[in-house]
């Protein structure tokens, strides 16, 4: 399982040092070494969620809207991991 968990940490963190997603992820005032630092504390359910949202997104090229996607749940797992205020501000 640890082998199964670091293979998961691996491809979320391959995702989050894409400079799309840095870039998202700074303008909305979130450090991205946060973000990676976080993946680590997930639960393995947490982490086989995000793995399997990360999967379904188009393979190849990200778009906008798959940049904006993995930001956001990105976010939504930070914001009930009680790191950040995201979402409380509005």
């Amino acid at each position: 399982m640890a082998r199964s968990r670091f293979a998961t940490i691996g491809r979320i963190n391959t995702a989050l040092a894409r400079e799309s997603v840095q870039q998202v992820l700074i303008d909305l005032g979130v450090a991205p070494e946060d973000a990676s630092a976080r993946v680590q504390l997930l639960s393995d359910a947490e982490l086989q969620t995000l793995d399997q949202k990360l999967a379904e997104l188009p393979a190849g090229g990200v778009g906008f809207v798959e940049v904006v996607g993995i930001v956001a749940i990105v976010l939504i797992v930070l914001e009930l991991l009680n790191v950040t205020n995201f979402f409380t501000e509005f």
